[in-house]
C-alpha cells in the first residue's frame, strides 16, 4: 500500500482530524510563511495550542531532559502550581472561535485530575484534541478516554518490552501501556467507536537504533492507527552556554531550560540506526509510518555530531503557528526550553498575549538575528520535514 492510500485510510477513522491535520500543515507551510515575511512580529491565530498540564511524571526516562522532582535549583512551586480545570477551561473559551488543535501534554498529562473534563469541554466547543501520554496510568482512565470523545491518543514507546522499559527505567512499563491499549480498544469495539486514533510514537535514541524495525510489529500487535518517530532532542554544553549568553542580551532572560537536554553524541552505532531506517522505507504494513526530520543517511552522522547542521530549516515557523502553556498559565514559544515567558493566562487573555509587545518582539528578534544557539535539534524546526511510508 502506498503512503497515499495509508494516509486515506487513517483519514476515514477520523476525517474531522485529517481536516484539522491538512490545516495545521498549510498553515505551517504557507501563511506561517507570509506571516513571517510580512506582519512585523504578528501571527494569525495558532492552529496548535499546547498545553502542558503538568511539570509532575511518574517516569525517568534516558531521552528526557525535563526537571524531575528533587533536582537541584528546581523550587517545588514549579510542580504546585497548576492551573485549574476552570481556569483551563476559560482558556478555550478564548480560542474556540478559530477552532485549533487543543494538544495535551506534561509531564505525564494523566496525571493532572480534571483531564478528562477538559477534553469534553473542548470537544463541546469545537476543538480536535490530542493526549500524549506515556501510558502507565491508560488503562484506569480507558473508560474516561472513549467517553470523553479524545480524537488522538498518542502513546510513547521506545522498543520492545525489554528495550522499552530499559529506556524508560521502570521495569513493567511496556506491560502496562499494552493493557491500556488493550483497554480502550476493547471499549472502542463494544461502542463501534473510531475514536479515538491511537498512534504509537517512538523517540529515535541510541539505546534503540537498532530496534526501531520492531516497533512495526509491536504497533501491529498493539492495533495501532500510525507509527510516528521523532529524531532525539538534545544540545551541547557549549551550545547551552551560547544559548544563555543570547537570551540574556536579547531578552534580559536567565535561560537555564538547556541543562537537562546535554548529550554528547560521540561514537554512535549509525550502521544500525541506518539499516533500521532502510527497512522502514520498505515495509509492507498498511498504516503510515513517518519519521521527523527526516535525515538521508549520508547525513546522519552530521547530524549527530553538527550542531549548525538544520537540514535546510533556516527559521523556525513554529512560533507563528503554535503556542505552549506551562501548568502555572506561563505562555511561552519553546516546548523544552520555556525560558521565555510573553505573559500569563491568570492576567491576560491568550490572543491578546499572541499577539502582544514581547510576543513580537522574540518573533522579531530571530529574524533579525537567526535561530537560537539550541534550536537545531527541536522537533518544531522540522515541522514541514516530515517522511511518510
Amino acid at each position: 500500500m502506498t503512503p497515499f492510500f495509508k494516509k486515506l485510510r487513517l483519514a476515514y477513522k477520523n476525517p474531522s482530524l485529517a481536516w484539522h491535520k491538512a490545516r495545521v500543515t498549510f498553515r505551517n507551510e504557507v501563511t506561517a510563511k507570509g506571516d513571517y515575511h510580512l506582519r512585523d512580529g504578528k501571527a494569525r491565530p495558532p492552529m496548535v495550542v499546547a498545553v502542558r498540564l503538568t511539570n509532575l511524571c511518574n517516569m525517568n526516562c534516558k531521552m528526557c531532559g525535563q526537571p524531575k522532582v528533587g533536582d537541584e535549583g528546581v523550587p517545588k512551586s514549579f510542580f504546585a502550581d497548576h492551573l485549574s480545570v476552570d481556569e483551563w477551561k476559560r482558556v478555550i473559551d478564548q480560542i474556540a472561535r478559530f477552532r485549533p488543535n487543543f494538544y495535551l501534554w506534561g509531564g505525564e498529562p494523566l496525571i493532572y485530575k480534571g483531564i478528562f473534563d477538559l477534553v469534553a469541554y473542548a470537544k463541546a466547543r469545537g476543538l480536535t484534541v490530542q493526549i500524549n501520554t506515556n501510558a502507565l496510568l491508560l488503562e484506569k482512565y480507558a473508560h474516561d478516554v472513549i467517553d470523553s470523545g479524545l480524537d488522538d491518543l498518542i502513546v510513547s514507546v521506545d522498543g520492545p518490552e525489554a528495550v522499552h522499559d530499559d529506556i524508560r527505567c521502570l521495569p513493567g512499563a511496556f506491560a502496562k501501556l499494552r493493557d491500556g491499549i488493550a483497554t480502550v480498544r476493547r471499549w472502542q469495539a463494544e461502542r463501534n467507536l473510531r475514536k479515538p486514533v491511537i498512534r504509537i510514537r517512538g523517540t529515535i535514541h541510541p539505546d534503540n537504533f537498532a530496534h526501531l524495525q520492531e516497533l512495526v510489529a509491536t504497533t501491529q500487535d498493539f492495533g495501532g492507527d500510525s507509527l510516528n518517530f521523532n529524531q532525539l532532542w538534545f544540545t551541547s554544553e557549549e551550545r547551552g552556554r551560547q544559548y544563555q549568553d543570547v537570551m540574556e542580551k536579547l531578552f534580559g532572560v536567565q535561560a537555564t531550560s538547556w541543562r537537562g537536554f546535554v548529550y554528547e553524541a560521540n561514537g554512535l552505532p549509525l550502521d544500525s540506526l541506518r539499516e533500521a531506517l532502510d527497512s522502514l522505507i520498505h515495509n509492507q504494513v498498511d498504516f503510515p509510518i513517518t519519521i521527523s526530520p527526516w535525515i538521508p543517511d549520508e547525513k546522519l552522522e552530521r547530524y549527530y555530531s553538527d550542531l549548525d547542521y538544520t537540514a535546510g530549516a533556516k527559521t523556525c515557523r513554529a512560533i507563528y503557528s503554535k503556542t505552549y502553556l506551562m501548568p502555572n498559565g506561563d505562555v511561552t514559544p519553546c516546548p523544552d526550553y520555556p525560558d521565555f515567558i510573553a505573559g500569563n493566562l491568570r492576567e491576560r487573555n491568550l490572543l491578546d498575549i499572541w499577539n502582544g509587545a514581547k510576543y513580537r518582539d522574540f518573533r522579531r528578534q530571530l529574524k533579525r538575528h537567526g535561530l537560537l544557539p539550541i534550536c537545531a535539534r527541536c522537533c518544531d524546526l522540522y515541522l514541514a520535514n516530515v517522511k511518510f511510508m
